[in-house]
């Protein structure tokens, strides 16, 4: 991610930030949104005691994990990629990049059993891995992009749903009984099972 941060700027000469506001954000009407490097009432910053896991969020260039968003933005960001680059009406932003964002980008050689992803989201292939974060209800063609804290926004294109959750847990190692690939996968087969029976 880091590597990828530096060569937008290199190559565009803007930021990660910048780009997304204007190109994406803006567009879609989001003022919700964006990277935070200060707290406030509005925010909740992520809570952990190993301030090497998360911080510093002291930049607001996109290349830390200070990215802010409400639960209604981060449903809406699911919907744009559900119907690839729009909100209602026109297309907002090209179609053609929300489908390649969320198929699949893993190379054919990926031994069988290894989670497939397209660009910084999980995609359900023909085989569901044990190691993926999708749960192995979830349809194929599904994706799921994720937040460090565990936020996670959930797209089943088949039944045509969104499903978003909001998690700010980052202390898998102070609670041993919680398994987060176990509880991550269980949301996906939750929310297909409430559309599918």
């Amino acid at each position: 991610m880091n590597l990828l941060v530096k060569l937008i700027e290199r190559t565009t000469g803007r930021t990660v930030a910048d780009i997304l506001q204007r190109q994406a954000f803006d567009p879609l009407g989001f003022s919700q949104t964006g990277w935070k490097t200060h707290n406030d009432d509005n925010l909740i910053f992520n809570v952990h005691e190993d301030t090497d896991v998360l911080g510093p969020y002291d930049s607001a260039r996109g290349d830390q994990s200070n990215l802010f968003t409400s639960a209604r933005e981060f449903t809406r960001w699911g919907h744009v990629h559900l119907n690839p680059g729009r909100a209602s009406g026109p297309h907002l932003l090209p179609a053609s990049l929300f489908r390649h964002l969320t198929t699949m980008q893993s190379p054919e050689s990926l031994p069988r059993g290894l989670p497939t992803h397209g660009f910084f989201w999980w995609v359900q292939g023909d085989t569901n891995s044990p190691m993926s974060e999708i749960g192995e209800r979830v349809p194929r063609g599904a994706c799921q992009v994720l937040g460090f804290t565990g936020c996670a926004c959930l797209v089943i294109p088949e039944i045509h749903v969104v499903a978003v959750r909001m998690l700010n847990y980052t202390g898998q190692h102070q609670h041993p009984e919680f398994d987060y690939l176990t509880d991550i996968r269980q949301f996906g087969n939750v929310v297909t099972s409430l559309f599918t029976g």
